[in-house]
Order: structure tokens, then sequence, then C-alpha cells
């Protein structure tokens, strides 16, 4: 059976690591198959890189980039800042030999690589296709996760992630998916969680769904000895050892985890411990999101590029905690069990797939800080109990999570879809001349008009501020006002800006007043030095707020004060 596998990297990330396990076990199992990636890492002959083919992307991705920043970066609400996705630009697949000929195309993570209109062009082949899901994005108006969010079973209107709901741009990208995507298509997901969102969705609702777990490599992620693993990485071997994962993504739940250490740390045995040297925090990841916390010595492995060291962190801590609000299947789960290491973990999206409570680890109410502590507390305090479920751990992964039984798993969908017809011609051949050369294709055109005219609006948005004219220039002296005033509008929306303009302004509109003086009100005394003292409060109020601010202007002030004082006793 001939099989191609898409996906935007081959192995960067946790949905495409999950791609390539899939790939090794499809490999393992005797079948031909090829990855399709925009993003390639290895030097892996049967892995092949398409790339744009002339400048068309190149102006797609200068096009909509504009439209990103201004409508949905600048508008991200507080809500949830994980990844949010417009499905463009993309490349146009559906002349692609390598797809042409598989007898089945499973898609995975293609943000960034395909389009609406790719996949569309993609279904347009009439070969079977099955997508495995690894977020929420292929569902919803752009979020890759919705927050509890459920409007993606309608219409996503109004999207509680984004603060201009204006041009309602996640509608207009939901209802394009609606219309584009039809076909003979598949879908796949990690979790039975995933599965559900997606069999509701107003995208893939009547489409078949099956839950297929992601799998791990049991010959890399396995039980080590624990105290040879803890001196390879430099940690005491008699502390307890508690291991997380570093992300900035708030559902994530970093945040979560330390509030839960400073409740466990309340604990007068756990503080003791702690001052002791008896505990440690272990991390990967980000460096930038580590915890720190004056009583607990910390490690941080920072973003691990082998799956072997990443097996080493594992087995040398006591228990993994995952603290997770929101999330598919997580591989950091399987690699922990599979090393024999227990999770504590919020029950939530795909974890209690994998997590049995009280059986391999431990699971809590999700977003329940307090009932995390005292498990964390607990497993502290009397590691042993954390200790009994490494058997169990490894029994889990051995069941059901091998890369040949996910493969198996894979096999069993693609052969019942692609029963009607299969590819005579050479497949390997074909995958050795593409893995060499890589692929030149075009990018595929965006069809979706509400994002044009959402894009031309946000080249507006993008323009520089009106400059208010006045109704008749003068003379020479206003025409240089006018001038100046556009040229400085950027820099005064800069703290820094504000800073170095505001006395300019003032002495540039005490020479224009006595150069070009206009006629004096009867009501007020002296109205081009009051008109100076108005202006150049407007234009430092919000600046002397901050303690900068006040710091420069309160001389400065001092010092004007006293100017106008002695201008007014000499001139008037």
């Amino acid at each position: 059976m001939n099989i191609a596998i898409v996906s935007s990297f081959e192995s960067y990330g946790g949905a495409a690591l999950a791609a390539h396990r899939l790939y090794l076990g499809l490999q393992d199992r005797g079948a031909v198959v090829t990855m399709l990636v925009n993003n390639k890492q290895s030097d892996d002959p049967a892995v092949c890189r398409a790339r744009a083919g002339g400048a068309d992307l190149k102006a797609d991705e200068t096009f909509l980039w504009r439209v990103f920043n201004s409508l949905i970066k600048n508008q991200r609400s507080d809500m949830s800042n994980t990844r949010f996705a417009l499905p463009y630009p993309g490349l146009d697949l559906s002349r692609c030999e390598l797809l042409a000929q598989a007898d089945v195309i499973n898609l995975h993570w293609v943000s960034g690589f395909l389009s609406s209109e790719s996949v569309a062009g993609i279904l347009a082949l009439n070969k079977p296709v099955v997508w495995t899901l690894h977020d929420e994005n292929p569902f919803t108006g752009g979020c890759h996760f919705s927050a509890g969010c459920e409007k993606y079973r309608v219409d996503c209107r109004d999207c509680p992630q984004l603060l201009n709901h204006h041009h309602q741009l996640p509608a207009h990208v939901l209802q394009a998916k609606r219309q584009l995507w039809q076909g003979n298509l598949t879908l796949v997901t990690p979790s039975r969680w995933l599965a559900d969102n997606a069999a509701q969705s107003a995208v893939f609702k009547g489409f078949p769904v099956q839950a297929i777990p992601n799998s791990v490599d049991i010959n890399v992620f396995k039980p080590r000895d624990k105290r040879e693993t803890r001196a390879r990485l430099k940690i005491d071997p008699q502390s307890v050892c508690i291991l997380y994962g570093a992300e900035e993504d708030k559902r994530k739940g970093v945040a979560e985890l330390q509030r839960a250490l400073s409740r466990a740390l309340d604990n007068r045995d756990v503080r003791l411990l702690a001052e002791r040297g008896g505990l440690r925090l272990l991390s990967f990841g980000d460096s930038r999101w580590c915890l720190q916390h004056p009583s607990i010595p910390a490690s941080n492995f920072g973003f691990v590029d082998t799956e072997e060291k990443l097996a080493d962190i594992f087995a040398a801590a006591d228990f993994f905690v995952l603290p997770t609000l929101e999330d598919n299947l997580p591989n950091t789960a399987l690699e922990s069990l599979a090393c024999g290491t227990p999770v504590v973990a919020y029950a939530t999206g795909g974890i209690p797939d994998v997590v049995q409570e009280g059986i391999n680890g431990r699971l809590v109410p999700r977003g329940d800080v307090q009932r995390l502590a005292a498990v964390v507390t607990d497993l502290a305090l009397q590691p042993s109990h954390g200790h009994e479920f490494a058997s169990a751990c490894r029994e889990t992964i051995l069941s059901r999570f091998k890369l040949l039984d996910q493969a198996s798993a894979y096999l069993h969908v693609f052969a019942r879809l692609a029963a009607h017809g299969r590819s005579t011609v050479d497949y390997r051949q074909l995958i050795s001349r593409y893995g060499r050369s890589g692929l030149t294709v075009e990018a595929a055109p965006i069809t979706l008009r509400p994002v044009l005219e959402a894009s031309l609006a946000a080249k507006k948005l993008q323009k520089k501020p009106r400059v208010h004219k006045p109704v008749a220039v003068k003379n020479l002296l206003d025409r240089w006002a006018v001038a100046i005033k556009k040229r400085t509008l950027r820099l005064e929306r800069r703290p820094s800006g504000k800073a170095l303009l505001a006395p300019v302004h003032m002495l540039w509109r005490a020479f224009r007043s006595i150069v070009h003086p206009r006629p004096r009100s009867p009501l007020a005394a002296n109205p081009f030095l009051d008109g100076i003292a108005v202006a150049v409060k407007k234009r430092t109020l919000r600046l002397e707020r901050s303690p900068l601010g006040k710091a420069f202007f309160s001389p400065f002030h001092m010092v004007w004060r006293a100017a106008r004082y002695l201008f007014h006793r000499l001139f008037f």
C-alpha cells in the first residue's frame, strides 16, 4: 500500500513528532510510505520537502501578514494566548505526483503549509483522505484550542479570543471550510475528547471520526537506573525530583503549578524538606517560563533535542506534573509513563485516556489548585507512593501505545478505504526521485472574498493617522508646522519620543506665536503664554504619570514657571 503523510514539519513540535512516529511504525509494518513536509529536519530520503515556486507565496505572505497583525495578533483578548492562525497562505499540492499515485493520503498538522483551498484541492483528487487532528484548528475559525468556547459548533461569530469583531474573520473562515471541504474524508483523533468535539463541529459534522492514540518508541523511552541517570544529569540521588514542562501558553497550566507549589510549601514538612535540599524542580522547555522559588532549587534542561536525553530526564524524576488545562493526548504523558514515571495531571482533554487515577498516576479535577497541591505534597513526602506506580506505568504503554499498535490501527483504516483500487506505479522509485530533489509547487489561490476585503481594511488600519490640516494655509510658517507634525506623529506614540518632542514643541509654538501672533482675546491677559502652557500640559500629561516622566518633568516645570513669571513681568 502506498501512503503519503502530509505534515508542516517532519519532527519539530508535538504534532509533527506524533506523525513521524506513525511514519516509522508504518515502515516497520512493511508499508511504502513517504512524508511530504514543508520543513525537513533530517536527511531521510523518504521525506520529501515541498517548496513554492515563483513569488506568489511571498506576495500572499506579505498580503496576509498585515491582516493577521491588525485583526488578530493585536486584537487578542485575555481569554487565551494559544496559537490563533488563519489558514493562509498555502501550497497547491493537487498536481503533486506523490499524492496522485498514493493509495491513501494522511494529513496531519498542516498549519502554514496548506490553506483551505489546498485541502479542497487534495479532496478533489478522489483519493481516500485520512486527516489526523492534533488540535481544534481544522474545525474552528482560527484558534487551535477553543478555551471552552463552543461557537465552532455553529458559526464562530464574535470570537471571545478576539477583541474586535468588526470583520468577523473567524466566521468567514469557518464558512469557507464548510463550503470547500467535501469528499472522501475520514477523521482520526488521538483522543476521545477531540473526536467528540470534531463530530459536533459545524465543519466535520457528518464525516466519520475514529480515535486512534499516539504512540511512543518503547526502545528509547524505557525505565532506567535512577541513580546512574541522575549522576549523568548531575542531580542529587537522594532528593525528590518534580518534573514539568516550561511553556508560555496559558493553557499549559504553569501558573497553576506555581500556585500549587506555593500551597504545598505551606505544609511544614514540605518546607523543611525543601530547606534541607531534599526537594528539587526539574524542567525542560522554554527557560524563560521556568518556575522560580527561593526555597526549592531548580534545574532546567532547556529545549531537549534528542530523545535519549529526554528519556533520561523522565527516568530521573520521581513524578511528572502535567497541569495542562486543555490538551489533546500529550506526547509527554506517554513518554513519562514509558519511562516508569507516574503522571500527575488535570483530568481534562485526552489525558484520562492514558492516565488512570491510583494506577499509573494521579488525576485532579480541572483547575483545582488546592487538590493539585495536596497530591504534590503527598508524593513529595512519601515518594514510595509514586514508585508503586512504576510497573503499571510501563504496562500501560506496552498494552496500547507502541509504534506498532498505532501503525496497525491506521493500516486497518487505510486498507478499508483503499479497498476499491490501488496504484500500480513503483512508489518507492517515485519517493526516491522526489526525496533527493524535493518538490516545487505553486501557491494555492485565495478565493475567500472576505479575507481579501479584510486585508484591504487592514491596509487602512496600518496607514498613518489622518492629519487634520488647517482650513487655510496662510503663510510659509504654517506649512512648516504641518510638515513637522506629520513627520513626528509616529515618534510621539512612543514614551521616548514624547520625552524628546515635548520641549521641542514648546519652543516651536513659542517661536511661531512670536513671529505669527494671533489677535489677543479680551478675556485672557497672556494668550500666547497660556496657549503654550496648555499645549505642553496636554502633550506631557500621559508621560507625567510614569516615574520616569515625573523625574524628567518636575525640574522642567519649575524652570518653565520661573521663565514664564520673568517673561510676564518684563514684557507685560
